[in-house]
């Protein structure tokens, strides 16, 4: 199984990753932004000092966070390059460790994620609940859900299966 690197992400990273995101984080930034926004720029906004980069083949590959958005809750988020699918096992992996390093900090998970996202299944096999109302419309209607957790109760057995099963 590949291994990536994890460090602290920095304006660069927002640079190399913003212009080659996957087509689904594209898309789903276009549904919350609207057709004219950089995504560089726009990642450097979400720059904060637990921001982190998955580095794989020494190349930034994945960016992601999780910061307090009120007392004892998280708002975690990854935008990736399509490079990511080359290591599904890792990723997931990673994926559920990123989860419970979340859950530790703090009580409650929460973000919204836009309903017409390929990442929502994965989104539930990480332990999260999806709303079934959109929560927000976008500046071109585009419907959002909330995506959230409770991190004082355990998460689902079957998400321990998929990573050591």
């Amino acid at each position: 199984m590949a291994r990536g690197s994890l460090r602290f992400a920095g304006p660069a990273d927002c640079d190399w990753i913003g212009p080659r995101l996957r087509p689904n984080d594209l898309a789903e930034m276009e549904a919350f932004y609207g057709p004219h926004f950089d995504p560089a720029e726009v990642l450097k906004e979400y720059l904060e000092p637990r921001t982190m980069v998955v580095d794989f083949d020494g190349r930034p590959t994945a960016i992601f966070g999780c910061p307090e958005i009120e007392l004892a809750v998280g708002s975690p988020w990854m935008l990736a390059t399509r490079e990511l699918s080359r290591y599904p096992l890792t990723v997931h992996a990673n994926a559920l460790d990123m989860v419970n390093t979340f859950r530790e900090r703090f009580n409650h998970l929460t973000n919204i994620v836009w309903a017409g996202s390929s990442s929502i299944p994965w989104l539930r096999r990480l332990g999260f609940q999806i709303t079934q109302d959109s929560v927000y419309q976008g500046p071109t209607g585009e419907a959002f859900l909330r995506f959230s957790m409770n991190c004082l109760h355990p998460l689902p057995e079957y998400t321990f299966a998929a990573k050591h099963g």
